[in-house]
């Protein structure tokens, strides 16, 4: 249970662009002999014969075999038991308010269920529910979320710096998804919104 907490104070500094852009454009690493320096706009191809546009290359040590498949080892979390919850009275996020955060969360043989998430947001309210299941090797994982009457404008002033839109967002959301990254994710979604 927390009562207030400012995730902004916990986000890396800035960079300094004044000193990343002097260096822009040179290399601190020595060249590998044989091969010339690549500057802006030149190819790779036209620099040095033996870069091939085959990026599974670089993935595999450099031979031409095909990557393999890397398979993600569940079985730590599939052991893993779980349960908990998450009281948090106020949020301060990229510049943005959450308040009243509630969270309930558990897991076991490799089921990971949000059993509940409930938020008030911008004179409305948000929940939510979802699992993720890691019982067998393509995760698999849901969401359900629920948005009434968030004030759009102060949202996206607040979170996104942008002033382009007024009015009450409503909206209903029930996904499901599976596999490793985020291609596979995009291409077995499924649901309504």
């Amino acid at each position: 249970k927390l009562d207030s907490i400012d995730l902004d104070r916990y986000r890396p500094a800035a960079q300094d662009s004044s000193r990343s852009g002097s260096n822009q454009g040179k290399s601190s690493a020595p060249l590998t002999p044989g091969k010339k320096e690549v500057k802006q706009g030149d190819s790779p191809s036209s620099t040095s014969p033996s870069v091939k546009s085959d990026t599974t290359a670089g993935r595999n040590g450099g031979n031409n075999e095909p990557a393999a498949e890397t398979k993600a080892n569940f079985e730590p979390l599939r052991k893993l038991v779980m349960s908990g919850d998450l009281s948090v009275d106020t949020i301060k996020m990229h510049g943005g308010m959450i308040s009243s955060l509630t969270a309930a969360v558990e897991g076991k043989n490799g089921l990971f269920n949000l059993t509940s998430l409930t938020s008030n947001l911008y004179q409305g309210t948000i929940s939510s529910t979802g699992y993720v299941d890691l019982r067998k090797a393509q995760p698999l994982s849901a969401v359900k979320l629920n948005i009434d009457n968030v004030q759009a404008g102060p949202l996206l002033r607040d979170f996104a710096d942008k002033d382009i839109i007024e009015g009450a967002l409503q909206a209903d959301i029930d996904l499901t998804g599976s596999g490793m990254s985020g291609d596979q994710i995009k291409a077995s979604l499924n649901g309504t919104g």
